[in-house]
Protein backbone atom coordinates (compact mmCIF):
# COMPACT_ATOMS: atom_id res chain seq x y z
CA UNK A 1 0.00 0.00 0.00
CA UNK A 2 1.29 3.16 -0.64
CA UNK A 3 1.30 6.68 0.59
CA UNK A 4 -1.96 7.78 -1.99
CA UNK A 5 -3.83 4.98 -0.71
CA UNK A 6 -3.68 5.64 3.08
CA UNK A 7 -4.15 9.52 2.02
CA UNK A 8 -7.07 8.28 0.62
CA UNK A 9 -8.74 6.49 3.67
CA UNK A 10 -7.73 9.36 5.41
CA UNK A 11 -10.01 11.77 3.40
CA UNK A 12 -13.43 9.18 3.46
CA UNK A 13 -12.76 8.47 7.27
CA UNK A 14 -12.39 12.71 7.94
CA UNK A 15 -15.23 13.29 6.16
CA UNK A 16 -17.68 10.59 7.80
CA UNK A 17 -16.13 11.25 10.77
CA UNK A 18 -17.54 15.36 10.36
CA UNK A 19 -21.15 14.34 8.49
CA UNK A 20 -22.12 11.19 10.88
CA UNK A 21 -21.22 12.88 14.00
CA UNK A 22 -23.19 16.14 12.93
CA UNK A 23 -26.18 13.30 13.04
CA UNK A 24 -26.50 12.84 17.01
CA UNK A 25 -29.67 12.16 18.99
CA UNK A 26 -30.68 15.73 20.00
CA UNK A 27 -30.93 17.06 16.25
CA UNK A 28 -32.56 19.89 17.70
CA UNK A 29 -29.39 20.78 19.29
CA UNK A 30 -27.53 21.77 16.02
CA UNK A 31 -25.11 24.50 17.13
CA UNK A 32 -23.50 21.67 19.59
CA UNK A 33 -20.12 20.55 18.38
CA UNK A 34 -19.04 17.41 17.86
CA UNK A 35 -15.95 15.52 17.68
CA UNK A 36 -14.36 11.43 17.45
CA UNK A 37 -12.72 9.28 15.99
CA UNK A 38 -13.24 6.77 12.99
CA UNK A 39 -11.52 3.32 12.99
CA UNK A 40 -10.95 2.18 9.45
CA UNK A 41 -12.07 -1.50 8.94
CA UNK A 42 -11.51 -2.14 4.95
CA UNK A 43 -11.39 -0.62 1.49
CA UNK A 44 -14.36 -2.63 -0.52
CA UNK A 45 -13.65 -0.77 -3.91
CA UNK A 46 -11.55 1.38 -5.41
CA UNK A 47 -10.83 2.80 -8.81
CA UNK A 48 -7.98 5.71 -9.92
CA UNK A 49 -7.22 6.85 -13.01
CA UNK A 50 -5.03 10.12 -14.18
CA UNK A 51 -5.55 12.52 -16.64
CA UNK A 52 -3.65 12.37 -19.93
CA UNK A 53 -2.09 15.54 -20.46
CA UNK A 54 -2.25 17.28 -16.69
CA UNK A 55 1.00 16.76 -14.68
CA UNK A 56 0.03 14.85 -11.36
CA UNK A 57 -4.27 15.15 -12.10
CA UNK A 58 -5.84 11.77 -10.65
CA UNK A 59 -9.65 11.05 -10.41
CA UNK A 60 -10.77 8.49 -7.72
CA UNK A 61 -13.41 6.48 -6.36
CA UNK A 62 -13.27 4.03 -3.11
CA UNK A 63 -15.95 2.60 -1.01
CA UNK A 64 -14.74 1.58 2.48
CA UNK A 65 -16.08 0.46 5.87
CA UNK A 66 -15.39 2.52 8.96
CA UNK A 67 -16.50 2.08 12.61
CA UNK A 68 -16.59 5.30 15.18
CA UNK A 69 -14.43 4.60 18.02
CA UNK A 70 -14.15 7.66 19.74
CA UNK A 71 -16.93 10.33 19.72
CA UNK A 72 -18.06 13.59 22.15
CA UNK A 73 -21.72 12.19 21.57
CA UNK A 74 -22.35 7.98 23.10
CA UNK A 75 -24.89 7.75 20.77
CA UNK A 76 -22.41 7.49 17.48
CA UNK A 77 -20.13 5.22 19.38
CA UNK A 78 -19.52 1.91 17.58
CA UNK A 79 -21.39 2.90 14.58
CA UNK A 80 -20.34 1.15 11.65
CA UNK A 81 -20.33 3.48 8.42
CA UNK A 82 -20.42 2.40 5.05
CA UNK A 83 -18.63 5.19 3.13
CA UNK A 84 -18.56 6.19 -1.14
CA UNK A 85 -16.77 9.22 -2.15
CA UNK A 86 -14.92 10.63 -5.35
CA UNK A 87 -12.23 12.72 -4.94
CA UNK A 88 -10.29 14.76 -7.88
CA UNK A 89 -7.43 16.47 -7.39
CA UNK A 90 -4.13 17.53 -9.09
CA UNK A 91 -1.30 16.67 -6.72
CA UNK A 92 -2.79 16.10 -3.51
CA UNK A 93 -4.96 19.15 -3.83
CA UNK A 94 -8.66 19.36 -5.05
CA UNK A 95 -12.22 18.40 -4.43
CA UNK A 96 -14.20 15.63 -2.94
CA UNK A 97 -17.73 14.40 -2.66
CA UNK A 98 -19.68 11.27 -1.20
CA UNK A 99 -22.73 9.53 0.63
CA UNK A 100 -22.00 7.54 3.69
CA UNK A 101 -24.61 5.54 5.79
CA UNK A 102 -23.91 4.73 9.59
CA UNK A 103 -25.74 2.37 11.20
CA UNK A 104 -26.09 3.15 15.45
CA UNK A 105 -25.73 -0.01 17.94
CA UNK A 106 -29.82 0.86 17.98
CA UNK A 107 -30.31 0.14 14.02
CA UNK A 108 -31.48 3.15 13.16
CA UNK A 109 -29.48 4.35 10.35
CA UNK A 110 -28.27 7.70 9.57
CA UNK A 111 -27.21 8.37 5.74
CA UNK A 112 -25.89 11.78 4.58
CA UNK A 113 -24.16 13.39 1.99
CA UNK A 114 -20.95 15.67 1.60
CA UNK A 115 -18.65 18.24 -0.48
CA UNK A 116 -16.10 19.84 -0.23
CA UNK A 117 -12.28 20.97 -0.92
CA UNK A 118 -8.85 19.34 0.69
CA UNK A 119 -5.28 19.59 0.75
CA UNK A 120 -2.42 17.21 1.15
CA UNK A 121 1.38 18.51 2.11
CA UNK A 122 3.88 16.03 1.58
CA UNK A 123 7.06 16.72 3.79
CA UNK A 124 10.75 16.42 2.89
CA UNK A 125 10.82 13.10 5.41
CA UNK A 126 8.03 11.59 3.63
CA UNK A 127 5.02 12.34 5.99
CA UNK A 128 2.19 14.48 4.96
CA UNK A 129 -0.62 16.56 6.38
CA UNK A 130 -4.17 16.41 4.34
CA UNK A 131 -6.66 19.70 5.73
CA UNK A 132 -10.51 19.20 4.22
CA UNK A 133 -13.75 20.96 4.98
CA UNK A 134 -16.38 21.50 3.51
CA UNK A 135 -20.63 21.26 3.67
CA UNK A 136 -22.54 18.25 4.92
CA UNK A 137 -26.29 17.29 4.27
CA UNK A 138 -28.24 14.73 6.81
CA UNK A 139 -30.62 12.87 4.64
CA UNK A 140 -33.96 10.92 6.27
CA UNK A 141 -33.12 7.57 7.94
CA UNK A 142 -34.99 5.40 9.90
CA UNK A 143 -35.86 4.68 13.33
CA UNK A 144 -34.53 7.83 15.81
CA UNK A 145 -33.21 9.28 12.50
CA UNK A 146 -36.28 8.79 10.37
CA UNK A 147 -37.08 12.63 10.11
CA UNK A 148 -33.51 13.84 10.03
CA UNK A 149 -32.56 17.25 8.65
CA UNK A 150 -30.19 19.96 7.89
CA UNK A 151 -26.41 20.65 6.66
CA UNK A 152 -23.31 21.90 8.16
CA UNK A 153 -19.78 22.75 7.99
CA UNK A 154 -17.03 19.97 8.53
CA UNK A 155 -12.99 20.59 9.50
CA UNK A 156 -10.91 17.73 9.56
CA UNK A 157 -6.81 17.54 9.73
CA UNK A 158 -4.96 13.77 9.02
CA UNK A 159 -0.95 13.66 9.93
CA UNK A 160 1.05 10.33 8.93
Amino acid sequence: MNRKFFRRVGTLTALVVGISLAAGPSLADSKRKRSGTNTFLSTLQKNTTSVLGVAGQEISQQISLQKTTKSTDPVLLEMQLTDMGQTEEVAGTGSHRGYSTGILKDGSIAPSRYEGTHKTTVKANGSWEYIGEGKYWLLPGTGKMKNAKGEGTYRCKFTA
